[in-house]
């Protein structure tokens, strides 16, 4: 699964090369948001670690 941070940077990377128009981006990025959002509400919750 990939983190937020990485797919902003994929969309941004994209927008920057011209492969897709900036509304395109962020409708995309909302789209993964609410998977990823979708997803880590049917997993169960993880344990905290101990530092």
């Amino acid at each position: 699964m990939l983190r937020l941070q990485e797919l902003l940077q994929i969309h941004r990377t994209r927008a920057a090369a011209g492969n897709a128009t900036e509304r395109r981006v962020a409708l995309e990025t909302i789209r993964a948001l609410e998977e990823l959002r979708a997803y880590r509400q049917k997993e169960p919750p993880r344990a905290h670690r101990a530092r």
